[in-house]
């Protein structure tokens, strides 16, 4: 999906989505596992609405998508935080994340210094875990994830060489979701993170690898696009996704917590819905920076 605009990204949404619809009417079709097809249409509806959103916001672009990614970055900092710190310090984590995406997508520099600070921040939390105060310690790791990376997808989102890419990383994060979501209800046995991430399964998410990367790989075909590129996004959004996603279930576990600050009932928390795309997408925008910095 590299160097595709927004209308040709919007339209592969579309496209897979259907494919989406066909499979699971495929799986209805047998009457074994008609429950299993009830499950995933009532998983996909709800995601299908978010995808369609989010395609027109990119698709308006301008201050439509600024104000959006705005939006979203306050209420995640404010769910992240709640959870975290606590409802009393939820409203400041709220503020912090909003002045770093809105600094994110004003000024020139900021996306760039904010990975190099992400990167040290992340290493400095791995390398002493425990050597501050629970305050300290809880500010860092939101710094870490989801404050800092998201005004990184803020300021990427809004550069017209990358928020097309942006907005591919959340279709190719739904891809990867949907495929490992489906294969762990046919095949999953062993669980992968049984502590951190009970209904994972390393049987879905191998199903979730395989089927991103011949999504990506039957894409570029299509497109005419470099197969070796395609792949090679697809696995890194694979691997930042997973990331992200394991980071938001660690945030619960440590808190106590079964899910974020609801928002919609079936989607729980914003935070819950883009975890994964949160940090996917300023994965591949934070890399993206550097190599061209280079």
């Amino acid at each position: 999906m590299i160097g595709l605009d927004t209308d040709q990204i919007a339209l592969i949404a579309l496209c897979l989505l259907a494919i989406g619809y066909g499979l699971v009417l495929l799986i209805w079709l047998i009457p074994a596992r008609r429950n299993l097809a009830k499950e995933l249409f009532n998983t996909l509806n709800p995601a299908a609405l978010v995808l369609g959103a989010l395609v027109g916001i990119f698709l308006l672009g301008g201050w439509a998508l600024g104000i959006a990614l705005a939006a979203l970055s306050c209420r995640i900092g404010y769910e992240a935080g709640h959870v975290r710190l606590g409802p009393q310090q939820a409203p400041l984590v709220a503020a912090a994340t909003l002045a770093l995406s809105i600094g994110a997508m004003t000024l020139p520099l900021a996306a760039l210094t904010y990975a190099g600070i992400w990167c040290l921040a992340a290493v400095r939390l791995v390398a002493f875990p425990r050597n501050s105060s629970r305050t300290i310690r809880g500010w860092g790791e939101l710094l870490v994830f989801p404050l800092l990376p998201l005004g990184i997808l803020a300021a990427a989102a809004l550069n017209p060489a990358l928020g097309p890419v942006m907005l591919a990383c959340y279709i190719l994060v739904e891809t990867f979701d949907s495929y490992s979501l489906l294969t762990g209800k046919l095949i999953g046995r062993t669980k992968a993170f049984p502590q951190l991430s009970p209904r994972k399964t390393v049987e879905g998410l191998a199903g979730g690898v395989a089927g991103l990367a011949l999504t990506a790989v039957l894409v570029a075909l299509i497109v005419g696009k470099p197969l070796w590129g395609a792949v090679v996004l697809a696995l890194t959004v694979g691997l930042f996704s997973l990331a992200g996603d394991l980071g938001a279930s660690r945030m619960k576990r440590k808190a106590g917590v079964k899910d974020f600050p609801v928002v919609l009932k079936s989607q729980g928390g914003l935070f819950d819905t883009f975890d994964s795309w949160i940090a996917a997408g300023a994965g591949v925008a934070a890399l993206s920076m550097i190599l061209i910095a280079q």
